[in-house]
């Protein structure tokens, strides 16, 4: 694989992660939540998507035929750095965060950033588990 090649690739899926993002936004806005609502859903699919290519790449059977013969290292960098990375968003959610600080929503910001831990991280050791039954 070349160095050109790992670029596309993450440009690819950074392209199309962001508009996946976005895309939530505007849809969680258009039913009348805020912001933080789809940020929260997109931080939560990113980590369970994450967790299941984690399991996969791990697992000693062969991917499947999604993979349609394209080397592994072009789909992590397509996938889990370029989609995943631009569909989740770090700093988004610290923005959400000073925007609950800076109007003293002091609960709702600890709820934010506990909420998001835990269930990231739930999400992810979820994806993970998925991958062992359907890669094992």
């Amino acid at each position: 694989m070349t160095v050109t090649t790992h670029w596309i690739a993450v440009g690819l899926g950074g392209a199309l992660g962001a508009m996946a993002r976005y895309g939530v936004v505007l849809a969680t806005a258009a039913l009348g939540q805020p912001g933080w609502v789809g940020i929260v859903a997109v931080n939560g699919v990113g980590c369970l998507l994450l967790g299941l290519c984690f399991g996969a790449i791990q697992s000693t059977t062969p991917l499947p035929a999604l993979l349609l013969g394209v080397p592994t290292q072009h789909w992590q960098l397509l996938v889990m750095t370029g989609l995943l990375g631009a569909l989740t968003t770090f700093s988004t959610f610290t923005g959400d965060i000073w925007a609950f600080t800076s109007t003293q929503q002091w609960f709702m910001a600890l709820v934010y950033v506990l909420g998001s831990i835990a269930s990231g991280f739930t999400l992810f050791w979820a994806g993970l588990q998925l991958s062992r039954q359907l890669f094992s």
